[in-house]
């Protein structure tokens, strides 16, 4: 900026690239600013349709997807997609990545012909760009399959999974995220399919890859713990959730400190697999202690251990317990909020 004019197209690219770092750390309201700034830039020094313009506005329908705003999702996805068209080639491969995210976001509606219909186009241009295995490709025929699985359709979701499971294992040669991703969409398919043993075998193949891929304090890790305490319960084998749970909390807490925010949530599932009473309030005070300390602070996560608390020792008629946490989560909301908050308003109601 210092070199530079305010509205030159190299900011706006550094905007974009800003935008969706932000988006990465799940800063969404960040990264939709940056990228309507790039938007701003772009509109000016390109004419009325460009594919740097066209990829800005594909980051800030990406942006919206996250917000779970999927109509305004889709309103600029389908503006880039037709921009792709009108300067690109019919078969470009950018093509490809608009269409398979305009399919997600007809999908998240429930517009699953829609949905069809983009995965299927994509898959149709990818066939043309890349004549053996390719990502794309493979992306593709996943979220096809994940798009039978949302209509249940599952023996067709189970096919076309497991070719994109095939095709990623050709693609990488080591172990991959893509590949743990897939796992764990396959569990699900069995899972839905009542078939608790393969979806066990399917998300613990998803976890174990995971953790040699992500970082330890990678939100998807904790998916991958939830999942697979989830088919424990179902199978009504609640001291084996406990038994996992505690082992990973353990990993965690020697990896990254028992004050880390991924260890605590793993803390606070397994408080919530305890089946004694006694151990089960010792362990919230020790997770409400962690969570007034932790690094960075966080103070939204303390009033959730803090309400999570207030309806364990209800429910266990420990109403001075309950008072006594309840006053200490109005004060903490109070620093928080102004007066006429509804969380407030209904914590002081609760209190009532």
């Amino acid at each position: 900026r210092k070199k530079l004019p305010n509205n030159h197209p190299h900011i706006a690219i550094s905007l974009n690239n800003i935008g969706l770092i932000y988006k990465d750390e799940g800063n969404f309201d960040k990264a939709l600013d940056y990228c309507q700034k790039a938007l701003i830039i772009d509109e000016i020094n390109y004419p009325k349709d460009h594919v740097l313009k066209a990829m800005t506005i594909e980051n800030i329908g990406g942006i919206y997807k996250e917000k779970y705003l999927f109509s305004k999702a889709q309103t600029y996805f389908l503006r880039a997609l037709n921009m792709y068209k009108s300067v690109l080639p019919p078969n470009h491969h950018f093509l490809t990545d608009i269409l398979n995210s305009l399919g997600k976001v007809y999908c998240d509606q429930g517009y699953y012909d829609r949905a069809l219909t983009c995965y299927q186009k994509a898959f149709a241009i990818s066939e043309i760009n890349y004549t053996n295995d390719h990502l794309q490709k493979a992306q593709t025929i996943e979220n096809i399959g994940l798009l039978y699985k949302t209509n249940g359709m599952l023996e067709k979701a189970l096919d076309e999974l497991l070719k994109a499971l095939d095709m990623y294992n050709r693609i990488y040669s080591n172990k991959h995220h893509d590949i743990a991703r897939c796992f764990g969409h396959i569990g699900l398919v069995y899972e839905a399919s009542n078939d608790l043993d393969s979806a066990l075998n399917y998300f613990t193949k998803q976890l174990n890859m995971d953790e040699n891929c992500l970082s330890d304090d990678h939100k998807n890790i904790l998916i991958d713990i939830q999942w697979i305490i989830d088919i424990y319960k179902k199978r009504e084998e609640f001291k084996k959730a406990f038994q996992f749970c505690q082992k990973k909390f353990q990993e965690k807490k020697t990896s990254l400190g028992e004050n880390h925010s991924m260890t605590l949530a793993i803390f606070m599932i397994m408080i919530d697999l305890c089946d004694n009473p006694m151990d089960k309030s010792n362990y919230y005070k020790k997770a409400l202690s962690l969570y007034e300390n932790l690094i960075p602070s966080d103070p939204y996560a303390t009033i959730k251990c803090l309400d999570t608390m207030i309806n364990f020792y209800l429910k266990s008629n420990e109403v001075q317990e309950a008072l006594n946490y309840q006053i200490k989560m109005i004060d903490l909301e109070r620093q928080l909020v102004i007066d006429d908050h509804i969380n407030l308003a209904l914590s002081l109601e609760r209190l009532g």
